[in-house]
């Protein structure tokens, strides 16, 4: 499908104006490119206009005159005058009644009723223009910087409570705890103009990170990067090659399996992405002089799919907590349309099959919950906005969360507990988002940011400062 050429254009000059003059190197200029605009990935199918579930004829007409850019293809708006479409006829729908203050309505109480544990990580774009790391409790109290600089990426890692992030300052990660104190770097790279993004911690103890390395001066070390840990006091461990990005794409991390011994990648480009798996055999990776050539890679996805890694969106796949499973969202490559599959691949079987369990348009997502017994994701609900679904593993019990949530949701993380999902919303245009928690019972929304905006990377952990 022929881009619209007046998206592009406001796209480019928005950049030109706007974006970071200096950038570290491919790696984080493309993260800032995709995200400080829209969470736009450009090979995804269709550009089309934004979709609200009910809006009076003259905000239609007024709407038609301002430029939206979708979330890579998602609409996820909702009604700014808060009437909800009914929920799709093959779901069922909240055990309870879903409503909560429109979006933009004076004075939300924030968090509002919210008995939940833990911390909240999140990169929010700030009056400047700059992605600044932020953590807070779940009912908003101790909102505070992590880092007083913009970032491109950061991963999480939720036992400790340690978080590992990348920007504009820096090319490789900088570890900082909860309350935003430095820990460790930047780390050195073990070459000279190599960057590493930090994308996802994992592995037997949790503290093996994954990153994604470019070097525009060498592109063979461009690929994906592991620190093993080492067992000493920090997080900074043995560093490997794990594979080479062909010319022209990214390889991106984006999930550990719970026993560390194999690792979710997506490798794409501008107009396609595929999602591998690697078996981990650390202790080859220990060993000096590791031949990343070596790496055995499966691809998951069926002919005919793309899968999209993204900070907005999240990991599109995760591991069953068993880790016997994954679930991952694919778009239909042979439509433009939107059409996307959830899948399941059971691991236990000699020959990887990916099994569809749920279909929509503008999946982005299929996370497992905790207890590993639903799967979250989200889709175009009736009208034209995202909605937030539960799923079991074998396609049964399809229900809607937010059939009755005026704002388009989208983009969801579990609470580790696994009572709710951390996720986003909007009733106006994909650059104006709020936080929302959403209760699996189906209860109210709660909001808990009141600052419409870029939200992304956004994260649930157990550890608190």
């Amino acid at each position: 499908m022929t881009p619209d050429p007046t998206i592009d254009q406001r796209i480019a000059a928005w950049l030109t104006s706007e974006a970071p003059s200096q950038m570290p190197d491919r790696v984080l200029a493309a993260t800032f490119a995709t995200t400080r605009t829209t969470p736009q990935v450009g090979w995804l199918p269709g550009r089309r206009s934004l979709r609200m579930r009910s809006m009076p004829a003259a905000i239609a007409a007024g709407a038609v005159a301002i430029l939206v850019l979708a979330l890579a293809g998602v609409a996820i708006i909702g009604s700014p005058n808060g009437v909800a479409s009914p929920s799709p006829a093959t779901s069922s729908a909240p055990s309870a009644t879903a409503s909560a203050t429109a979006i933009g309505s004076a004075a939300p109480v924030l968090g509002l009723g919210l008995d939940a544990t833990g911390t909240i990580v999140f990169r929010q774009q700030i009056g400047d223009g700059r992605d600044v790391p932020f953590a807070m409790a779940p009912d908003t109290s101790g909102r505070r910087k992590l880092a007083d600089t913009s970032v491109c990426c950061l991963a999480v890692e939720p036992r400790a409570g340690r978080i590992a992030i990348a920007g504009s300052e820096w090319a490789t990660p900088v570890i900082v705890d909860l309350a935003g104190h430095r820990i460790e770097g930047p780390w050195e790279p073990p070459e000279g103009h190599l960057s590493l993004a930090p994308r996802v911690f994992g592995g037997p103890d949790g503290f093996d990170l994954a990153m994604e390395g470019s070097d525009d001066a060498s592109p063979r070390w461009t690929g994906v990067w592991l620190s093993l840990s080492n067992g000493g006091g920090g997080l900074v461990g043995d560093l490997r090659q794990l594979t080479t990005s062909p010319e022209g794409k990214r390889d991106i991390p984006i999930a550990f399996s719970p026993a560390g011994d194999q690792l979710l990648f997506v490798r794409q480009d501008d107009q396609h992405g595929d999602l591998f798996l690697v078996e981990l055999d650390r202790a080859a990776l220990k060993k000096d002089g590791y031949d990343h050539t070596s790496t055995k890679m499966t691809q998951l996805n069926p002919p005919s799919t793309s899968v999209t890694a993204d900070d907005f969106f999240g990991s599109p796949a995760s591991y069953s907590p068993d880790g016997k499973t994954i679930a991952f969202a694919a778009f239909d490559t042979r439509v433009n349309n939107g059409l996307a599959n959830v899948y399941v691949s059971d691991l236990s079987q000699p020959t990887l099959r990916a099994e569809p369990v749920a279909s929509g348009v503008w999946t982005t997502s299929a996370h497992f919950s905790p207890d590993g017994r639903s799967i979250a994701f989200d889709r175009e609900g009736p009208g034209g906005p995202h909605d937030l679904f539960l799923i079991n593993p074998d396609g049964s019990g399809e229900r809607n969360l937010t059939a009755n949530f005026a704002p388009g949701v989208c983009c969801d993380r579990w609470s580790p507990d696994g009572r709710r999902l951390l996720g986003i919303a909007t009733s106006t245009d994909d650059t104006h988002n709020e936080l929302y928690v959403y209760a699996v019972d189906g209860s109210a929304p709660i909001q808990l940011t009141n600052e419409p905006g870029m939200y992304r990377s956004y994260t649930w952990l157990d550890a608190s400062p």
